[in-house]
């Protein structure tokens, strides 16, 4: 019996792991930055989230080694306000001055990924500019892709350096940024629980 309960906790933690679309990836940003630019505080911290299709069909007339793709959806959050409502997903046929997107570079020098979100309305934090545009990039050894192919996985994470963050590229502030997986689903973390306290009844009915 105890080895059938056992088998239950492993199968339900498997699934716990199995992304709820498999079509889809979410790649997760955090970082900080002065925004006395834009009317805000000087140390700003924000964070958030960008997701793309696998199956993304990348920009016509990208430059050499790059691969864009749009983004199916993101979050965009600092000093605790989620702006994520502002965040431009329309199609605007593959523009990359326009487009919500993510960015694969797959270079000889070192590979990397990049992250663009473009805000309408911008992002409004005081008396400066508002934020029409925020990009976060990060670099990695040339080994980590092979190719300008939208990602299917996270497995080039771990490979990532820190990153830098641009907010209105050539005129607004940069700061420090850092990519990660996201954290699991409530739904995921729900489905491990449900396994671990089905294994404990199971051990207790034996007990008794």
């Amino acid at each position: 019996m105890g080895n059938r309960y056992l088998f239950s906790v492993v199968l339900l933690v498997l699934l716990a792991t199995i992304p709820a679309n498999a079509a889809s990836v979410t790649i997760a940003y955090s970082g900080s930055v002065d925004m006395t630019f834009f009317g805000g505080p000087a140390s700003s911290a924000f964070s958030g989230s960008a997701t793309w299709d696998t199956n993304a069909v990348g920009f016509p007339g990208a430059p050499p080694n790059f691969g864009q793709y749009k983004l199916a959806g993101a979050t965009f959050i600092i000093n605790g306000v989620n702006y994520s409502a502002l965040i431009d997903l329309t199609d605007h046929g593959g523009d990359s001055n326009a487009d919500s997107h993510l960015a694969v570079n797959n270079a000889a020098s070192g590979d990397a990924v990049f992250v663009t979100l473009f805000f309408v309305p911008g992002v409004d934090l005081g008396a400066g500019p508002d934020i029409s545009r925020f990009v976060g990039n990060s670099f990695g050894p040339a080994t980590m892709f092979s190719s300008t192919a939208v990602p299917q996985n996270l497995d080039f994470v771990p490979l990532l350096t820190p990153g830098t963050s641009f907010f209105n590229p050539f005129t607004g502030p940069s700061g420090s940024m850092a990519f990660a997986s996201p954290a699991p689903e409530p739904s995921s973390a729900l489905l491990i629980g449900a396994g671990v306290l089905s294994a404990l009844w199971g051990l207790k009915r034996k007990m008794v």
